[in-house]
């Protein structure tokens, strides 16, 4: 493994060898951007230490508006003293003391309060402090191209100074970061055991308007037609089913047939509803991308029709959604993301399937690769107790529902889904029971994607945050990833679990590795539409009648 720093040129060195390389992007310094420009490293510190004392009676509402204003708002005087007026008001609690102070003089302070709060945010989320990305892949021709079109490499990792604590970033983003709208058509996939998957395609992003919408005589024509009897339906019911297939239909043909296809895959007890989802949802939409984000069993209020849930390990329904996209956009180039234990699901298909994966180009975000190792980080300390707990009780929420169907199973003990107050004690009521692992520890060791990355034999880009208090750095199979040529491992200095708070909308906006993923797939399209013309070209002349010689 070479390890150097490589000029913006790097990959169009000539890279002859089958070696592998391990170089870093960009260079590592501090930046002020914008207000922040006047102050100094102590005096910042001065100001954070007093806003975060300030913050402290804050409700997460309000906290969340003033975060927002405060980066967001326009410099105007009119738009600076509401928002002020805001702020000071959400710290009233402050100023209970000044109780016999005259009405003028509070409201006065409070506007005061808030100029000083809103000018404090404004220069602590405009200070970014500038690292490299670590890039460690094989040392090919192709690897080098793809480097090569990577351009927000090139910039390297822009974090938000004040967000570079892991915790900070995970959690903050959690709540803060900005929520997309996307109206959803969802669809329930059969699967051939009788369970069902929910795929959600967004007919509407960002409240734009849609023809389905349009309620004009030609579609409310086109709708009757469906159904050629149109009157109330007594004695039978109704199937609405033709009409929304209908209106999927029309969808897709708002798009060519070659565009991409684009699968995204949540994390743990996450789905469609997922604000990093949907961020990725909306980049690949403007993009002309035909995007569905596939819910797995039970999760995003999906129903649950057997008594058996998704796991890090089970990887049918993955493959039996990609198999379904190809069938539908046979034409068409088919991607997919994944995210935390999505992520993992996903690489674990692509190694098992190895040549004969339906995927085209992939990527996985945060993926924790080594479950055992994980799960150690997450007993270990106040934060992984922590995030153990949040993530059990997202668990126990989607179980409850069903709980009815599992009652027969001769393993489960309601008594310990209860009681499950850790995603290990979770995995030992039900994923040990539902999928037939002796322990929690065989369930943990045999579906960590770390065993079938080496498999893989589509491209794949990995990310992966170098504090990641969850999906630790640790658990990476460097060695793995190394043999393989079709890999290529991003690492940022920061970002935290799916936090990346860096890149041009941070720090609330899009996480970072989203731009990074899409010229990834660009990419690919790009390679996809040239070997198709390709081939097309070579069906062609040999279909051509041979010339008669006399």
């Amino acid at each position: 493994m070479q390890h150097m720093h490589p000029p913006p040129s790097l990959p169009e060195q000539q890279l002859s060898s089958k070696s592998n390389v391990c170089c870093v992007f960009g260079n590592r310094r501090s930046s002020s951007c914008g207000g922040g420009g006047g102050f100094g490293r102590r005096r910042r510190r001065r100001v954070l230490s007093s806003s975060s004392l300030s913050s402290s009676s804050l409700s997460s509402r309000s906290l969340s508006n003033i975060v927002r204003n405060a980066k967001t708002s326009s410099s105007s005087r009119t738009t600076l003293i509401a928002t002020a007026a805001a702020a000071g008001t959400s710290l009233s609690s402050l100023f209970t003391s000044a109780g016999a102070a005259s009405e003028p003089a509070r409201a006065a302070l409070f506007v005061t309060s808030g100029c000083v709060l809103v000018q404090v945010m404004r220069t602590v989320f405009n200070h970014k402090t500038l690292s490299d990305v670590s890039v460690s892949c094989q040392n090919t021709e192709k690897n080098a191209s793809v480097l090569k079109m990577l351009h927000t490499l090139r910039v390297g990792y822009d974090a938000i100074t004040v967000l570079r604590n892991p915790h900070m970033s995970t959690i903050l983003a959690t709540f803060f970061r900005k929520d997309v709208e996307v109206e959803y058509q969802r669809e329930l996939l059969p699967m051939a055991c009788g369970g069902v998957v929910a795929l959600d395609w967004p007919l509407s992003v960002d409240d734009e308007t849609h023809k389905y919408r349009e309620r004009t005589p030609e579609m409310l024509e086109k709708t009757r037609n469906l159904d050629k009897d149109f009157e109330p339906h007594r004695k039978s019911i109704p199937s609405q089913t033709p009409k929304i297939d209908g209106v999927l239909e029309e969808h897709y043909k708002t798009l060519p047939e070659d565009a991409p296809t684009l699968v995204l895959m949540s994390g743990i007890a996450g789905g469609s509803h997922d604000k990093y989802l949907k961020h990725m949802l909306r980049r690949a939409v403007m993009k002309g991308y035909r995007v569905v984000a596939f819910n797995a069993r039970g999760t995003s209020e999906s129903p649950l029709m057997t008594p058996q849930f998704y796991s890090a390990s089970f990887t049918g329904d993955t493959r039996a959604v990609m198999k379904e996209m190809k069938r539908r956009f046979p034409n068409a180039p088919l991607f997919a993301v994944g995210w935390s234990l999505g992520a993992n699901i996903l690489t674990n298909t692509l190694g098992e399937d190895g040549e004969d994966a339906l995927v085209d180009a992939a990527c996985s975000m945060c993926n924790p690769f080594d479950l055992n190792r994980c799960d150690e980080n997450l007993q270990k300390g106040f934060w992984g107790k922590l995030y153990s707990k949040s993530m059990a009780n997202n668990m126990r929420k989607l179980f409850e529902p069903h709980k009815h169907l599992f009652q027969g199973l001769r393993e489960y003990e309601p008594a310990l889904v209860r009681k499950a107050r850790t995603v290990r004690d979770f995995d030992e009521a039900i994923t040990r029971v539902t999928f037939g692992f002796s322990s929690v520890d065989a369930y943990y060791e045999a579906s960590g994607s770390k065993r079938k990355i080496a498999d893989v034999r589509v491209p794949l880009l990995c990310v992966q945050a170098k504090d990641d208090p969850i999906a630790s750095i640790e658990a990476i199979p460097r060695e793995a990833i190394a043999s393989n040529e079709h890999v290529i491992l991003l690492e940022t200095e920061s970002g935290g679990h799916l936090g990346w708070t860096a890149g041009a909308e941070a720090p609330w906006g899009a996480p970072w590795p989203d731009q990074v993923a899409m010229e990834f797939f660009e990419v690919h399209a790009l390679e996809w539409k040239t070997k198709r013309g390709a081939n097309t070209t070579r069906a062609t002349i040999s279909k051509a009648p041979a010339e008669v010689t006399a």
